[in-house]
């Protein structure tokens, strides 16, 4: 503990003193307070020092030697928990000379353990008054008795505090505050840093830093009608080591530790709205080293207090329940952004906590820099001068309604009304009187005018907003006032399904020329369809390998990694083609499919513009991406799945580096007519008919998965045995060779199949390896393999 940065107030000495005291004489002792009354601080300072012959102060070596055991109290504790604190620290006291060494029971928020079911501080009772835990036929031994400290915000009933000394903390008075001032400190470290008396900037930056964030308070006044004249002049100009009192600065400073002696409080901002957030991420949370952690919601979890102990140079603070404790390190440069709104903190936070932190508003306009917020103050300035210009017309809402416009010089008027469902009579009233007033326009005068009526109406109402859509008004509907990108044109989706679509900007841009990237549609859904697809064996990590194969493929050409058959692609035309574009082409093929079933042309009006819909999804247009992503999820769950037998997927990754895979991997997958994959393919696979979740089926003998060779081996396997059955089927004289022709006819059946042209195109140094591998699958697929050695 560092005694450098600690103001030895009044409440902490006298904390320190009676545990000194309590303790050496065993003594049980209930400290109450509210949160910031120096309890937990008292309790890591005595910790510290109270070592014994091994204590760093002389002064501390005249007492004993102390071990804490600590109990972090809740309503969840139970008496025998508390027993068993107290018999742990009698063990670990044996054996010690009582007169030099003993052991320390604290119960931290003991008052969290009045509310518990069991009682549990019914027990206190004679554990306080024989100082350790006593069995029914045990007679209580000087060498078991502990001390005893119970810290708590408020008060217990009597029966357990008058078994104890009790210590109460009352709110500080003024002398109390003034020693424990931080302002003299920061004021100091400017001193030392330039060896002059403090500039008012660096007096203004200091007052900033220690009582910033006040609603309704601007200390920098408050400090200044206080200041006597001559001790530092307000008007000085600004010097070059002077600090930067903006906002943005400030905030910066605290999260750095810049000018400061010793170390600075941790952060609260203090927001309108959670909005404002998004200025945090983007000003601060951009930093290479920043990390956020969501902590826990539940309630208990945020009563604690804790301090920081050192050791060897390094921080660690104590966390735990119960009698479950760990140390946990802290690194150095460790800093903590506590964001919560002006409200919830004025009316839920507890002062003392408020105080413990640095305080500093963020919102929008506090975060620009100075030449920003000079800029901002200009365009403020022209906005007021446009609108009070007798040249510019403005017109008031008193103008509007009471018809007294300036009609010579008007050119626009903006009509702004907030919950138009609510004030359509207001409205209908502001219609007419800017009709009445047009109409005493001249021809050419009208021809100049503009009206506009910006009316605000909730998605959630009760009553319904009619707009205008005749005569010489137009009604337009805003669904979101920023574009968004990524999205349709709606020309384009209107009475068609989603597989038509996809399909239409698959290659091209629609028919509007609005750019929407398939692909980037289908790598926004991966994460969530590859969640769906389950093993059979659901110990296994395959789920976890799946996604980095699947994510590794990521904007690969899989056709120029086999560099011997490039020229085959490029031949081919599908030198573009990846692992997703054959994924995107397969969702379109199944999703035709299942829309011959289903008349799916009008879901943008019978879906996507449901109120329900839109309510969930925020406005119309995300309610359409959601539908449409709802589509892709489900059917790509499916194909990934079927793509994946045999852990055909590894080959992706692993093989690629010999050409015939890679070129066989790619067409396969870009080839719909090959795969003849069907919705009853991964349909089967459903784990049940309620849930999207799709398994792994393998295709071995046994139906279980096995790790391929060959790519898509199994579709292979399928093709032949299709082939074979129906030349089998043709009769043949001679039967003795019917065996023979019925491979020779299946061969030239295969040649002439899309499968089979494309097996044509490997090279002769690669057929020997390809049938091998094939082989190896075939073997798998048609027999009951036990071991390697018979698969061999």
């Amino acid at each position: 503990m560092s005694a450098s940065n600690i103001a030895r107030n009044k409440a902490l000495r006298e904390n320190v003193f009676l545990m000194i005291v309590c303790i050496e004489n065993k003594i049980p002792m209930f400290l109450v307070g509210k949160p910031g009354s120096s309890k937990s601080l008292a309790k890591a300072i005595v910790a510290e020092n109270m070592q014994g012959a091994n204590a760093k102060e002389e002064f501390f070596k005249k007492f004993k030697e102390i071990q804490i055991v600590s109990y972090q109290c809740s309503p969840l504790s139970r008496p025998d928990s508390i027993i068993g604190t107290f018999k742990k620290g009698a063990d670990l006291q044996k054996n010690q000379d009582p007169n030099s060494y003993t052991c320390v029971v604290v119960l931290d928020e003991i008052g969290l353990a009045e509310d518990s079911e069991t009682m549990a501080l019914k027990t206190l009772h004679s554990l306080l008054e024989e100082g350790c835990a006593v069995e029914e036929s045990d007679d209580p031994k000087a060498e078991n008795k502990v001390a005893f400290i119970g810290i708590s915000n408020w008060a217990l009933d009597p029966a357990k505090m008058n078994r104890g000394l009790f210590v109460r903390r009352d709110a500080p008075d003024k002398s109390e505050l003034e020693e424990t001032a931080s302002l003299i400190k920061m004021i100091y470290g400017f001193a030392a840093k330039t060896k002059m008396s403090p500039s008012w900037n660096q007096l203004k930056y200091a007052i900033l830093r220690n009582f910033g964030g006040l609603e309704n308070v601007i200390p920098v006044q408050i400090f200044q009608s206080h200041l006597k004249n001559g001790i530092v002049d307000t008007n000085e100009q600004p010097r070059r080591d002077d600090p930067d009192c903006s906002p943005a600065s400030l905030i910066q400073d605290c999260l750095e530790g810049v000018q400061m002696i010793g170390e600075t409080r941790y952060l609260l901002l203090l927001v309108e709205n959670y909005g404002d957030l998004s200025t945090l991420q983007q000003k601060i949370l951009t930093k290479h080293n920043a990390v956020v952690i969501f902590g826990s919601s539940f309630d208990k979890d945020q009563d604690y207090t804790q301090y920081y102990a050192e050791c060897f140079g390094q921080r660690f603070i104590e966390l735990g329940l119960g009698n479950h404790r760990v140390k946990c390190s802290v690194h150095q440069d460790f800093r903590l952004i506590v964001v919560a709104l002006k409200e919830t903190v004025a009316k839920e936070f507890q002062t003392p906590l408020v105080n413990r932190l640095e305080k500093h508003i963020l919102s929008l306009s506090s975060m620009l820099s100075t030449k920003q917020q000079h800029m901002l103050a200009k365009l403020n300035a022209w906005i007021q001068t446009f609108c009070h210009s007798s040249e510019r017309g403005y017109v008031t809402r008193r103008d509007l309604l009471t018809k007294q416009m300036d009609r010579k010089n008007l050119r626009l008027i903006l009509v702004q009304c907030e919950s138009g469902d609510q004030r359509g009579n207001l409205i209908a009233c502001a219609r007419y009187s800017i009709e009445s007033e047009m109409k005493q326009l001249s021809i050419s005068d009208v021809e100049n005018v503009f009206v506009m009526l910006i009316v605000q109406i909730p998605r959630v109402t009760g009553r319904y907003f009619t707009g205008f859509q005749c005569g010489t008004w137009q009604s337009v509907h805003i669904d979101e006032l920023r574009a968004t990108c990524g999205i349709p044109n709606f020309i384009d989706m209107y009475q068609k399904p989603v597989s038509a679509v996809l399909e239409t900007y698959l290659h091209t841009s629609g028919t509007s020329g609005v750019q929407f990237d398939v692909i980037s549609l289908i790598w926004g859904c991966m994460q969530q369809a590859l969640a769906t697809v389950k093993d059979r064996d659901e110990v296994s990590n395959r789920n976890t390998e799946r996604v980095k194969l699947v994510f590794n493929a990521k904007d690969r050409n899989t056709a120029r990694e086999g560099t011997s058959y490039v020229k085959h692609a490029e031949e081919s035309g599908q030198n573009q083609n990846t692992f997703v574009s054959g994924l995107a082409l397969h969702l379109i093929t199944i999703m035709k499919e299942k829309e011959e079933y289903i008349n799916q042309h009008q879901w943008l009006i019978t879906e996507a513009a449901k109120a329900a819909h839109i309510n969930r999804a925020g406005t119309f247009r995300r309610s359409v991406m959601q539908y449409i992503e709802g589509k892709v999820v489900n059917i790509l769950s499916g194909l990934l799945a079927v793509m994946d037998t045999n852990e055909n997927l590894d080959i992706l990754s692993t093989d690629m580096t010999k050409g015939w895979k890679s070129f066989l991997w790619q067409e396969i997958i870009n080839d719909p007519e090959i795969t003849q994959i069907r919705c009853s393919d991964f349909e089967n696979g459903k784990k049940t008919n309620i849930t999207d979740e799709f398994v792994v089926v393998g295709t071995s003998r046994k139906g279980n998965s096995f790790k391929s060779k060959m790519p898509f081996s199994w579709i292979v396997f399928r093709e032949l045995s299709s082939i074979w059955r129906k030349c089998k089927s043709m009769p043949i004289a001679d039967t003795q060779e019917s065996e023979l022709y019925t491979v020779l006819r299946t061969a030239k059946a295969l040649e002439t199949r899309p499968l089979g042209k494309l097996m044509a195109k490997i090279n002769k140094e690669d057929v020997f390896e390809a049938i091998k591998d094939y082989v190896s699958d075939f073997v798998l697929m048609i027999y009951p393999v036990k071991s390697s050695s018979e698969h061999q």
